[in-house]
């Protein structure tokens, strides 16, 4: 996702809208509720163990793009541990490749560039997604290539056809490939991140928006993912070709701050409420906290609150549910 540093408005249908109005919300299906998991620093079982029952699908941070275009990484070893946790709630676990390179510190487009513009390495990649996902017991899994432009848009598409052709021959019919996208402000910021997202829905199961990383260390202090941000992404993204029951919304569960003299870094939300002190203030308008120290250090965390006016956006827009990046930084987040 976005901030590896430390590492739609829908149409709403006639008989939806009765079925809503008719139930009451007790009787609703539950929320559906990714959450992500980084393994590359390994994870406790006491971690694990506390991950919230609400979660209704791990997703797995995961593998990257080999930088011959051609493979991907090992696995870390911790996979297996969350696999098997998430074997013994009954849930769904899906395994995230991404371009994101450890020399670099961040996304490569180099990377990406390498497998989505060659019909052969889109295949090989492909076919080893789909061997590790069986092999390490996945039931899908999530493409989250980033930092790409337009000139990408043909084979991100025409990967992500092949890969549900190979994981469905491999792992099986019921097998999922979802795709992680970064967020635009309408129908041509997308296309210029190099999602087509109409095309991509006839290959996609379902669209993870990430609707956070709005401001960073890579810019000026601001807001994780403003509420209002968030509205006009989600409908961008709804114009732009992606079924609203197909979205999952999703949320920052960390922090950024910004010091006087320059420094920024990611902080969890438990770290910015005591930094913070009595000086956190809560924006229904942002759905986010923030607050500026006496030494002039401004902070902006998303926390369980943030997420909870998340998850009622989502049902709100009949969403199919939220997911929250990650849990390492905030394990208590709940639905």
């Amino acid at each position: 996702m976005h901030h590896r540093l430390l590492t739609t408005a829908a149409a709403l249908t006639a008989a939806a809208a009765l079925l809503l109005s008719a139930a009451p919300a007790s009787a609703a299906s539950p929320q559906q509720f990714t959450g992500y998991i980084e393994t590359g620093g390994g994870v406790s079982s006491t971690f694990l163990g506390n991950v919230s029952k609400t979660v209704t699908n791990y997703g797995v941070d995961g593998v990257n793009l080999a930088a011959d275009g051609r493979s991907v990484t090992a696995p870390p070893p911790a996979v297996r541990q969350v696999v098997t946790s998430a074997k013994s709630r009954h849930t769904s676990r899906e395994l995230l490749v991404s371009n994101f390179d450890d020399d670099l510190g961040d996304f490569s487009p180099t990377v990406a560039t390498k497998m989505l513009h060659s019909a052969s390495n889109r295949l090989a990649t492909a076919k080893v997604l789909a061997s590790t996902a069986k092999r390490y017991g996945f039931t899908g899994v999530q493409i989250d290539l980033e930092s790409m432009s337009r000139d990408d848009v043909a084979g991100l598409t025409a990967f992500s056809k092949t890969l549900r052709e190979q994981m469905q021959h491999t792992v099986g019919r019921t097998a999922k490939v979802t795709i992680a996208v970064q967020a635009a402000t309408s129908t041509n910021g997308y296309l210029s991140y190099g999602y087509d997202i109409r095309r991509l829905n006839s290959f996609v199961d379902r669209f993870t928006l990430m609707a956070y990383d709005q401001h960073g260390p890579w810019s000026g202090a601001g807001t994780i993912g403003d509420l209002r941000w968030t509205k006009t992404v989600t409908k961008a993204l709804s114009a732009a070709g992606a079924p609203a029951k197909k979205v999952d919304l999703g949320v920052a569960g960390y922090g950024y701050y910004w010091t006087r003299g320059g420094d920024s870094a990611q902080v969890t939300p438990k770290r910015a409420k005591q930094l913070a002190g009595s000086a956190a203030r809560w924006s229904p308008a942002t759905g986010e906290w923030s607050a500026t120290t006496k030494d002039h250090t401004v902070i902006r965390w998303s926390d369980q609150k943030s997420l909870t006016v998340r998850a009622a956006l989502a049902r709100q827009l009949h969403l199919h549910g939220v997911a929250v990046w990650s849990l390492n930084l905030a394990p208590d987040l709940h639905l």
